[in-house]
């Protein structure tokens, strides 16, 4: 994915990471490769898919 229209890396993003995590556990991959998150946001800059403001204002 690398650098957002912004210029920020959203590759470790918090949503994202959690995202792909969820999605290997659902194909019963054998291994998932887990980053640390450094940011948050990115499934906001990536604009695919739905999703509510109050998920980044109050549930992080």
């Amino acid at each position: 994915m690398g650098r957002g229209r912004d210029g920020t890396n959203y590759e470790a993003s918090a949503d994202l990471t959690g995202q792909a995590n969820h999605i290997g556990v659902t194909i019963e991959a054998d291994i998932i490769k887990q980053k640390q998150p450094e940011s948050n946001g990115g499934y906001l800059a990536v604009g695919f898919g739905k999703t509510h403001p109050r998920v980044y204002e109050e549930l992080t």
